[in-house]
């Protein structure tokens, strides 16, 4: 399968990816513009140097199809959410895990960092919204519970405050400290 990456300016290719084997679900760019990635599934995160074309990292560890990949804001980590129910937390340093995120019990089709990329939120077909705090190393999930239906979006705000919206047809607005919504 191709990625194009294409120069807005000009409307003219800057280079094409064809390292996936498979549908490539997700795509996304680092805050700093310095690294995309793209998510397959094939299994794997692709992560490529947007200055040189090359590729940096394969991220594989998915047993299924990886639906979604986001970087964190300060580029140091991305994470990916698959249909093998988990996501994983990559260390961009050197192309590991940091954190394998288990505990939804279907797909993960979703997720973001905050904005200080201290907590990663997932949004599940399990209908639930997770909280994973990852500050060293020890994992207090918080989960958000309300949606009918698979989630399908979540983004955090600079306030403490998340977004999560679902195939019932609702957005809801998540205190992320006490875990209250406010609207839905």
């Amino acid at each position: 399968m191709l990625v194009k990456l294409w120069d807005t300016k000009t409307g003219k290719v800057l280079f094409t990816l064809d390292s996936h084997e498979g549908a490539i679900k997700c795509v996304c760019f680092s805050l700093d513009g310095k690294l995309f990635a793209s998510a397959s599934y094939d299994h794997t995160v692709r992560v490529v140097n947007t200055s040189t074309g090359k590729e940096v990292f394969s991220l594989e560890g998915h047993t299924h199809s990886v639906e979604t990949c986001c970087f964190s804001p300060d580029s140091r980590y991305l994470c990916s959410g698959s249909w093998d129910t988990s996501a994983v937390v990559w260390n961009l340093k050197t192309g590991t895990a940091a954190f394998v995120l288990d505990g939804h019990r279907n797909v993960v089709q979703a997720c973001a960092f905050s904005v200080d990329s201290s907590t990663v939120a997932t949004g599940s077909w399990d209908c639930t919204v997770r909280l994973w705090p990852l500050a060293d190393g020890k994992i207090d999930v918080k989960c958000l519970k309300g949606h009918k239906s698979n989630i399908h979006a979540v983004a955090f705000s600079s306030h403490p405050l998340l977004a999560s919206a679902s195939w019932d047809s609702t957005l809801r607005l998540w205190d992320i400290h006490s875990g209250t919504c406010y609207m839905y």
